[in-house]
């Protein structure tokens, strides 16, 4: 059943104020992702997933619309609520995770300042976190969340 105004979720803050500055730290995180987008080296799903749950906390109705989203909405209702990904979710989410690594490397050091290489080294670092918490901190999901999206 979808949260409402009128129905507070019970993971909602009471505190008008904190409500507030989670709902400005959700908004940043929301258009630091989105620069991410066209900024090689900048991360979009990690900052997205956090403004998910920054959301989630100060405004339900917000992270249930997130969820209503059809497939993209289930993949991240996976993630924040059952602390899952498939198996071929995580595969595609490290492939691609180090490819862009890879080629954000390759771009700093081939056309970057050398006061950019000290960046360089923490590519590897973030991967690997990155990588531990995909593959040791997120359950194997063996049937996904599957919503069927209604026509228009």
């Amino acid at each position: 059943m979808p949260v409402t105004s009128s129905q507070p979720s019970p993971t909602s803050i009471a505190s008008r104020p904190l409500r507030w500055l989670l709902a400005a730290l959700a908004v940043t995180c929301f258009a630091v992702g989105w620069v991410g987008v066209f900024v090689p080296g900048l991360p979009t799903t990690v900052f997205w997933l956090v403004a998910v749950l920054l959301a989630g906390k100060s405004c339900p109705v917000v992270q249930q619309w997130v969820y209503r989203r059809g497939k993209f909405g289930a993949v991240v209702e996976d993630i924040v609520v059952r602390k899952a990904m498939t198996r071929a979710a995580k595969t595609h989410a490290l492939i691609g995770m180090w490819v862009m690594l890879a080629i954000s490397a390759g771009l700093w050091f081939g056309f970057g300042h050398p006061a950019t290489h000290p960046l360089i080294a923490t590519l590897p670092v973030v991967g690997l976190g990155v990588t531990t918490w995909i593959v040791f901190g997120l359950r194997v999901l063996t049937s996904p969340t599957i919503r069927r999206v209604a026509a228009a």
